[in-house]
């Protein structure tokens, strides 16, 4: 058992490469460095598909419901305890001290693989899926408490644009 957990000590901080770690091979969330030329990448790799600015799905989500796209954007929010979601935005008109606008939630495919739990900050690349659903109150309020940003309705409850990622590329800004 300590020579598992010393193997991923040590796979998550001598590798100068590019990082591709499934999830469950070492602890969930692990801290790894990006670097410009080397990000964090998770799951599989970026492909071809469509690139779409992420303040085009705002604007419309309907017209990308479904489909598989590449966004790009800033991590302005992870989940704390494993990594299995995080919020990110375009980061245009964000001032110094203040969130950056509207965003999307991102999940992981089949939830194979997390970001490490500090990414907040960082630039992704991610190739998925657009998803349009609406949220019960139940998961506003969880999702709330994890540090979400969700604009509820008086009910409660949330219209959610969702991107469920196949891959993701994290790199510093």
């Amino acid at each position: 058992m300590m020579t598992f957990f010393l193997a991923c000590a040590i796979g998550a901080s001598v590798s100068t490469s590019a990082s591709i770690i499934p999830h469950h091979s070492c602890q969930a969330g692990a801290a790894v460095i990006a670097v410009e030329d080397n990000p964090i990448k998770r799951g599989e790799e970026i492909g071809n598909s469509q690139r779409v600015l992420l303040d085009s799905i705002l604007a419309n989500p309907e017209a990308y419901a479904g489909k598989t796209v590449i966004i790009e954007g800033n991590i302005d929010a992870v989940c704390p305890k494993k990594g299995c979601w995080m919020e990110i935005t375009s980061g245009k008109g964000k001032k110094k001290g203040e969130k950056a606008g509207k965003g999307i939630r991102v999940t992981f495919k089949d939830y194979g693989f997390f970001v490490p739990t500090t990414s907040k900050g960082m630039r992704v690349k991610a190739e998925g899926e657009v998803l349009v659903n609406t949220l019960s109150k139940e998961d506003v309020e969880h999702y709330l408490a994890e540090g979400a940003t969700i604009e509820a309705r008086p009910d409660g409850t949330a219209l959610e644009v969702t991107f469920v990622a196949k891959g993701v590329e994290l790199r510093k800004k």
